[in-house]
């Protein structure tokens, strides 16, 4: 083989490579590869040119270009918009959404804190003290899909004011043949209500970091809340800030093993 064959084929080999990692591959036991791409963008919306109060958003969205049929594609697509952006949004592309989303907050941010601006205008003294920003942060993701199952994690952070801002974390989990949602009572065998509490207690003292922390606490005995995801390394129950403990232990996380958790699952 010639110099130059050798390098047309390594400039091909290289080629493909750069065209294949365009998006993003999620591959899973039991599953073929899901390809993804992300949409993502900042915004700072002032309330006033001569005021310091601003509306931040920022976000970070993860959607399913393909490997999958186009029919699971759009119900996939179709739950993320859901999920990430709001029920107002159903039926729109994630760039959309997003847009409109961006939009929307914007606009929800002026109306509501132009008046309170006022107020504190009206006030002396009171303009510089208050403070009227909003701060929020979406990120939409995948994790690896297992089982067929492709599990898809929203965060979102939102402060608009008084002593902090409010974290969630909700999976969404989706057949990859059907694009159905994937709830708990599809997930579980019958009567698996009664054991599945006691596991996830089992592994409550695992899932915070130290001590005191799991003495702080308000209860040690957990039900599940239908707020799981799936990954490789078993079934991981999510318990918003205030569910389960104050919140500066933010959201917990509580990973049940495969071995342990598989015989109740269908």
């Amino acid at each position: 083989m010639t110099k130059t064959v050798r390098f047309s084929i390594a400039a091909a080999l290289v080629l493909t490579a750069l065209l294949l990692s365009s998006c993003k591959s999620k591959t899973g036991s039991g599953s073929g590869a899901l390809k993804t791409d992300e949409i993502e963008d900042a915004s700072v919306v002032k309330l006033a040119a001569d005021r310091d109060d601003v509306y931040n958003l920022s976000y970070k969205v993860e959607y399913p270009v393909s490997g999958v049929s186009d029919g699971v594609l759009q119900k996939m697509t179709d739950s993320i918009v859901e999920g990430v952006f709001g029920t107002s949004y159903a039926g729109m592309s994630v760039s959309d959404a997003a847009n409109a989303y961006q939009k929307d907050r914007s606009g929800e941010f002026l109306a509501e804190n132009k008046e309170l601006l006022e107020d504190a205008l009206s006030v002396e003294g009171l303009d510089d003290i208050v403070n009227l920003s909003w701060d929020e942060t979406i990120q939409g993701y995948f994790l690896p899909s297992y089982k067929g199952i492709a599990s898809y994690i929203i965060y979102n952070y939102v402060y608009e004011g008084g002593a902090h801002g409010t974290t969630t974390e909700i999976p969404i989990n989706i057949n990859m043949e059907t694009g159905a949602i994937v709830e708990e009572s599809d997930f579980f065998v019958p009567g698996y209500e009664s054991v599945l509490g006691g596991m996830i207690s089992s592994h409550l003292r695992d899932a915070v970091s130290s001590d005191e922390d799991y003495e702080s606490l308000f209860m040690k005995d957990v039900e599940p809340n239908g707020n799981f995801s799936i990954s490789t390394s078993g079934v991981t129950y999510i318990y918003q800030p205030y569910e389960i403990g104050p919140y500066s232990l933010d959201v917990i996380e509580v990973l049940i093993p495969w071995d342990e958790i598989a015989p109740w699952v269908k």
